[in-house]
């Protein structure tokens, strides 16, 4: 590719390949991930040249370090069944998360085609775990820190609220305006992404690793990380809990029912700080059943160690009732 002469987008055609190679690469290097699934749909009129018209879907996510108040992890509860059927009528998928009393926010991401600027497009949506929808404010408080600044400075990152072109219902979006310049300065700057033959197999994974950041949506590594790489992201406190502290010494060993190598924190002394910590909190034993309250107790202090936290509204869940 002449990357001095190319103006950074794409063709529909080169868009249904590098998804198609996303996935399955996606798929391949991150099984312990949910998968993005290619949803077929069918062709618009005048605009699609290509048979196999559709989208990237990636459904029903936690978002890493969002707000203080709720998930700070990476995570996921599983795959959402897509389809861009006439027959879906009025019955949007998000409405069939199973309802929980406590709040916890899923988002919806797809990757769809711009004919209009000839570039992907990442459209979101998000919703409380009753399947009800949240407003812009409300994920605006969710997202990472720096988008808000990134909101502020840099026009493409603007996000707005459109009819999602297949599914006929409002979703956001981050407006593709100036996707191909950027592209084009990240292809240019980065000789590694023009090594590969066809440059089509890089551009769907080089154009997230930017635009999901402004959304918290992070590509996952694809190779395990090793212990001092981790250690690297643990937070600032881990360093000296893993001096002080015999029972949070990372050790790995093998998964006892995945039979692959794991790190784990050690267990030992955790039956002397658990009941220090009951004995110290009447209101932990309040229940009938201190079974209840036991494994949200014990994350609450072991999570800390790797920056895993509990929502605070499922704390109180426990103390209220």
């Amino acid at each position: 590719m002449d990357v001095v002469n190319w103006d950074g987008t794409l063709s529909e055609k080169d868009f249904y390949l590098a998804a198609q190679t996303f996935a399955q690469k996606w798929k391949s290097l991150n099984p312990d991930f949910p998968p993005w699934s290619w949803v077929p749909c069918r062709k618009q009129p005048l605009v699609s040249s290509v048979e196999a018209e559709g989208y990237l879907s990636l459904e029903k996510i936690f978002l890493p370090g969002s707000s203080e108040d709720d998930y700070e992890q990476d995570g996921h509860t599983g795959d959402e069944e897509t389809s861009c059927s006439e027959s879906e009528g009025p019955v949007d998928s998000a409405t069939l998360v199973q309802s929980s009393n406590l709040e916890v926010h899923y988002y919806d991401f797809h990757m769809v085609y711009s004919y209009s600027f000839k570039v992907p497009v990442l459209y979101f949506r998000a919703y409380s775990g009753d399947g009800q929808p949240l407003m812009l404010d409300e994920i605006e408080k969710e997202l990472p820190a720096c988008s808000s600044k990134k909101l502020l400075e840099s026009k493409w990152t603007f996000i707005t609220q459109e009819e999602h072109p297949y599914l006929n219902r409002p979703w956001y979006k981050l407006h593709p305006c100036g996707t191909g310049e950027w592209m084009k300065l990240l292809f240019m700057g980065d000789a590694a992404l023009l090594k590969h033959g066809d440059w089509t197999e890089t551009y769907l994974a080089s154009w997230l690793s930017v635009a999901g950041q402004v959304v918290g949506l992070k590509i996952p590594h694809g190779q395990p990380l090793m212990l001092d790489e981790i250690e690297k992201e643990l937070p600032a406190c881990s360093s000296k809990n893993l001096l002080e502290s015999k029972w949070t010494f990372i050790t790995q060993e093998e998964h006892p029912y995945l039979n692959r190598p794991w790190y784990k924190l050690h267990p030992c002394g955790t039956g002397e700080w658990m009941k220090l910590l009951f004995m110290g909190d009447a209101a932990l034993l309040k229940h009938g059943d201190w079974t209840e309250t036991y494994l949200a107790s014990w994350l609450s202090v072991a999570g800390q160690v790797v920056g895993l936290k509990i929502p605070r509204r499922m704390l109180n869940h426990y103390y209220q009732s």
